[in-house]
């Protein structure tokens, strides 16, 4: 659970740092060049499932203890990388009211999450 807390906050932060510095219209072109960049990854690429294996292989570095995994979220069967969560982040950026935010990005998820029917 803290792999997910930090990688959430990172997202936020970064997408946060760019919203500051990038005209409003180059950030539209990126969320989509974001999201038209996972699915040629996810299902156009067959070197994606070798290197998610050796992702899920590799152990994280410790110090005394085991760092948390920041490469990846597993929930349950799904795995999440930074994309699945930077993306989110900045369609929550570009929505100005907080109740469409969260409608757009919900609907987002949703019809994302129907492409693994």
């Amino acid at each position: 659970m803290p792999g997910v807390v930090l990688i959430a906050g990172a997202c936020l932060a970064i997408t946060g740092l760019v919203a500051g510095v990038a005209p409003r219209s180059w950030l539209t072109a990126g969320l989509v060049l974001l999201v038209v960049l996972d699915v040629i990854l996810v299902w156009g690429d067959r070197q994606v499932e070798p290197t998610m294996n050796a992702l899920q292989a590799a152990a994280p570095p410790t110090i005394g203890r085991p760092l948390p995994v920041l490469q990846q979220v597993d929930f349950g069967s799904a795995t999440m990388g930074w994309l699945d969560f930077a993306a989110p982040a900045l369609l929550g950026l570009l929505v100005q009211r907080r109740f469409a935010a969260g409608v757009a990005t919900g609907l987002a998820a949703g019809l994302w999450g129907c492409c693994f029917w």
